[in-house]
């Protein structure tokens, strides 16, 4: 009787492990997923505000242009920092 017990909770053990690694797994590369996209948004923001600086230099508004400027940086670096953590994220599988 001592046996079945220990048994039986040893494969509710593994199981309960079995299913806490899968779930962290799941969540792990649905952050992933969602750094990706994220990462695909700013390279985006990025395109469209290098259209736009483009026009604001082409029809000589400097002070548009250097606003956009500011925005393409701040991104830039959103961009860079949205990088190094999908390869933290992908060195901890």
């Amino acid at each position: 009787m001592k046996h079945s017990k220990l048994f039986a909770a040893v494969i509710l053990m593994g199981g309960l492990a079995a299913t806490g690694s899968s779930a962290f797994a799941e969540s792990r590369g649905r952050d992933l997923r969602n750094d990706y996209v994220r990462s695909a948004r700013i390279d985006n923001d990025l395109g469209r505000d290098q259209y736009r600086l483009n026009e604001a230099l082409r029809c000589g508004n400097y002070r548009e242009a250097e606003a956009i400027r500011r925005d393409m940086a701040r991104d830039s670096h959103a961009l860079r920092e949205q990088n190094r953590d999908i390869r933290h994220d992908r060195r901890g599988w």
